[in-house]
């Protein structure tokens, strides 16, 4: 089908309208369907904008995109008591839109998704490690895995929370991503200084994808403090707008 049409995935609209479901789009996951997308059909597709809700970022995230050429950053912040939906809109050839509803659907944050990430670390609370502090690699506790604080990237849930054995008791940063990159088995080797590469999320391509406002890795690490050393959290839960809220406790 060569016609052009449009596509408009809506959290917003009227139920019997909508075929996406409502809640907060994983991070990650909307990258990568992103990315995906446009690199399999950026010649087909002429336009796409949208401004998504992400889950665990407070601000909202607006993008556009020319066929493969595509920009996105986190932009102003949710105003109290504004639903937090997202919208994205197609234009371009061949567009079925069952298809990129389900597509879309597949990249809600549930929490069966974080379940499902902390099941599958490498390590542990309490167990040893070293991290790159972005100079060195240090030796390291974990302290908690998928955390989240306010002083972490929009969107980012950390894999690991970790307390440098150089640092005092109950002062605490975060691993971006559970790879020997940023975080290894203690005794794991490898050159001490140099040789590392960055393991943060933003980034850009040959393709001309460029991301603003995504996670930062090496040595942009916050230190926070948290009290007592080793002391374990919940896994966290995405803020949601009241419907959405009341909704899943009612169901």
């Amino acid at each position: 089908d060569d016609r052009v049409t449009s596509v408009c995935l809506s959290q917003s609209a009227a139920r019997h309208l909508r075929k996406v479901r409502q809640g907060g789009l994983d991070y990650p996951l909307m990258e990568q369907w992103l990315e995906g997308l446009l690199s399999s059909r950026g010649s087909d597709l002429y336009r796409v904008k949208g401004v998504l809700h992400v889950a665990y970022a407070d601000h909202k995230f607006i993008c556009h995109a020319v066929h493969t050429i595509f920009t996105g950053s986190f932009a102003e912040p949710w105003a109290p008591g504004e639903p937090r939906v997202s919208k994205l809109v197609f234009i371009g050839k061949g567009l079925d839109e069952d298809e990129l509803a389900a597509s879309f659907n597949r990249c809600l944050w549930t929490p069966a998704l974080l379940t499902k990430r902390a099941k599958a670390l490498r390590f542990k609370i309490d167990d040893e490690v070293e991290f790159f502090d972005g100079n060195n690699w240090v030796d390291a506790t974990v302290t908690n895995i998928m955390v989240r604080a306010e002083d972490m990237p929009p969107g980012l849930v950390a894999p690991y929370e970790v307390h440098m054995d150089k640092d005092p008791p109950g002062f605490v940063t975060w691993a971006d991503v559970d790879d020997d990159s940023e975080i290894r088995r203690k005794g794991g080797g490898g050159s001490e200084e140099g040789g590392h590469e960055g393991s943060g999320h933003g980034h850009g391509s040959a393709s001309g994808h460029s991301h603003g406002g995504g996670h930062g890795g090496g040595g942009g690490h916050s230190h926070r403090h948290i009290g007592a050393h080793g002391q374990g959290r919940a896994l966290p839960e995405p803020q949601l707008d009241e419907p959405h809220a009341k909704r899943l406790k009612d169901s």
